[in-house]
């Protein structure tokens, strides 16, 4: 996908004194409305890509991308997803707490749930028991 984006130079009514901008000296403009600074994608494309990752994930996202005629990968579709932001949490009222071993013996953790919505809170981490 190419976009070609035409931008006019602003000159003054005084002939002698031309303004010109910063990104206009160096041929570039920002436009941050359309794409984010070093953005590979536009904010359009990826919202695009997040919403049919969020709808089925992985390779069906892939599939339904491609008959888009978005031309995407999976990994992509779960970076996407991985990339939103966390929902907030507010107050629990019932809290599960468990504690597991990674490795039979040496690498330990806790795990905090809570209880209404079935979602995990905190996931701690313990080298050793003492």
């Amino acid at each position: 996908m190419v976009v070609v984006v035409f931008s006019l130079l602003s000159t003054c009514a005084n002939s002698s004194a031309a303004i010109r901008s910063v990104s206009a000296k160096s041929g570039r403009e920002r436009l941050p409305d359309l794409v984010r600074s070093w953005a590979k994608m536009t904010i359009r494309y990826s919202q695009q890509l997040t919403s049919i990752g969020l709808a089925t994930c992985g390779k069906g996202g892939t599939r339904l991308a491609a008959r888009l005629g978005m031309h995407t990968s999976r990994q992509t579709l779960l970076r996407r997803i991985m990339a939103l932001p966390d929902p907030p949490l507010g107050s629990i009222l019932y809290l599960g707490i468990d504690d597991f071993a990674f490795r039979r013996g040496c690498q330990f953790g806790t795990i905090l749930v809570n209880l209404e919505s079935h979602r995990v809170v905190d996931l701690g981490y313990d080298h050793g028991r003492n």
